[in-house]
């Protein structure tokens, strides 16, 4: 556990306790990281909704939709963020400011309904307005079915895209590169990476903040939820030396969430 003192006051000083995790602490050594967030460390309010802060800049999040529709709930003994009404629009965001033109996304997904719905896990936004979906999941029916997608820097195709493994977890990794502007999204292993080339560069600017879910669409979390989340903001991929350490993230959330 880590206590963070977040203000210094002649009466009260204002503490964070936090959980910190194995994975946590290789994050923490890892380059570029900018923004986390954690199911295990919000609160949840009184009259429905989470609050918290963000583990690495200090700042508080911001929901985004009803006040009651975020919640915690235990997936095989994990506990994922996710929402009270599955056909809202809404997202737990981080402040504008937070999204980046190259980044580099690790997070953990439960989707448990492969053939009925649409979902957005993780949206950059500039006011109300997609400016680059990192991560969504199509089912059956729906173009490429069964898959987690990734626009890198933009909403619309192309896109890369990676099979819904079995299991109540899975770590996506989704990494967007605005050099080359090459789009590569891996799941459960950083050994191989599924690309897709934009013609275009991101339109990411200073106020562009990072939702995970959705509030501009009621395909947002549906009855998924979101396990520990890292945000860096710049492409891991772009350098092999920063793979090591990728690899040891993922390796750690994979035993942390019994993923095979």
């Amino acid at each position: 556990e880590i206590v963070l003192v977040t203000g210094v006051q002649t009466c009260a000083l204002p503490i964070l306790r936090l959980k910190i995790s194995d994975a946590d602490v290789i994050a923490a050594s890892m380059p570029f990281l900018s923004r986390m967030m954690s199911p295990k460390n919000l609160n949840l309010l009184p009259g429905g909704g989470v609050s918290g802060n963000c583990q690495v800049s200090g700042q508080q999040f911001i929901q985004k939709g009803p006040a009651n529709l975020m919640t915690v709930h235990q997936i095989a003994g994990k506990p994922g963020l996710g929402f009270t009404n599955i056909n809202t629009a809404g997202a737990l965001a981080w402040q504008p400011g937070s999204a980046s033109k190259s980044y580099t996304l690790v997070t953990l997904i439960n989707q448990p309904d492969a053939a009925g719905r649409c979902d957005h896990f993780t949206v950059a936004t500039t006011g109300a307005v997609a400016v680059s979906t990192p991560l969504r999941y199509f089912p059956d029916g729906v173009g490429t079915a069964n898959k987690f997608i990734s626009y890198g820097a933009g909403v619309t195709n192309p896109f890369s895209s990676v099979d819904r493994p079995s299991g109540d977890w899975a770590v996506l990794i989704a990494d967007y590169d605005d050099y080359s502007r090459t789009t590569r999204l891996s799941v459960n292993s950083v050994e191989a990476f599924v690309e897709s080339t934009r013609s275009t560069p991101s339109t990411v600017d200073p106020a562009a903040y990072v939702q995970i879910g959705y509030s501009g669409s009621s395909s947002s979390l549906r009855n998924s939820h979101v396990g520990d989340t890292y945000y860096f903001n710049d492409s891991l991929l772009r350098s092999p030396v920063n793979l090591p350490k990728l690899r040891a993230l993922v390796a750690a959330l994979k035993t942390e969430y019994g993923i095979a």
